[in-house]
């Protein structure tokens, strides 16, 4: 569970009044979508190493095969790997904008509020 979603869990991290209705309603839906797609991510490719029918081992241990060898299977799956690597990619890369138009622009202490640690914040 990343930091932000232990924050989120945990209570700790309350919405801001700075945030509008809509970026309230979209950050947990953002997190569920990126922990889907990390989740996610590692399954799709067992699945479609398994389509290719080679046989893997990882770490000494025979992987079975969780999809019958097919080359179309194989060709769909790698798309999908694809598109859902650029969609974790493009997610990633929204989240660590808007973490540091927080910090940087508005710095009211989400830092200091997602932390697993308890900070003292400075008065500015």
């Amino acid at each position: 569970m990343d930091v932000g979603a232990f924050a989120y869990v945990s209570g700790r991290a309350t919405p801001d009044r700075l945030m509008g209705r809509g970026e309230r309603r979209a950050a947990p839906a953002r997190e569920c979508l990126m922990s889907g797609l990390v989740v996610f991510q590692p399954l799709i490719g067992w699945d479609m190493v398994s389509a290719c029918d080679p046989r893997f081992v990882v770490a000494g241990v025979h992987v079975p095969p969780i999809a019958s060898a097919d080359p179309s299977l194989y060709s769909g799956l790698h798309e999908t790997r694809l598109a859902s690597g650029y969609a974790l990619f493009t997610l990633f890369t929204l989240h660590m904008l808007a973490v540091l138009v927080h910090v940087l622009v508005l710095r009211y202490g989400l830092l200091a509020r997602m932390a697993l640690w308890r900070t003292a914040r400075k008065d500015e």
